[in-house]
């Protein structure tokens, strides 16, 4: 199964964090450029269900591709069919209950701001995809 869809948006997080499109862009280069470490997990369980792929061309012809882009970090996920933890995966993206998506990362550059539009909140302008 792939999928894809939004996992980073510059906006203020469950967290209070916001990181910047620029921190994500930078991140996320070096991400891809760790063949074979582009992990995807459940819930932060450490149990690799898929990875991150550069691109995906699907059964109509559209080309979706990884990257960070005005909106924010854009993946494509492939996600493995070898073991029972993706297989239950697969089956609750199927059914509608896993719906989005969770980064993890170390933040090296972290400021604390306020503001109208944001509120109280941490921007994180660099940071390290784990």
């Amino acid at each position: 199964m792939v999928i894809a869809g939004y996992a980073s948006v510059e906006m203020v997080d469950k967290q209070g964090d916001l990181i910047t499109r620029s921190a994500l862009k930078n991140a996320f280069d070096g991400f891809m450029k760790a063949d074979g470490f582009r992990n995807v997990q459940l819930a932060h369980s450490n149990i690799q269900v898929g990875e991150v792929i550069g691109n995906y061309t699907d059964s109509d012809g559209r080309l979706w591709k990884s990257g960070v882009d005005d909106a924010g970090m854009f993946v494509v996920i492939k996600l493995r069919d070898d073991i029972e933890k993706a297989r239950e995966v697969a089956s609750e993206i199927r059914k509608g209950a896993l719906r989005g998506f969770s980064i993890g990362g170390q933040a090296f550059k972290r400021m604390r701001k306020s503001d109208a539009e944001h509120g109280d909140y941490t921007e994180i302008s660099m940071l390290i995809y784990h």
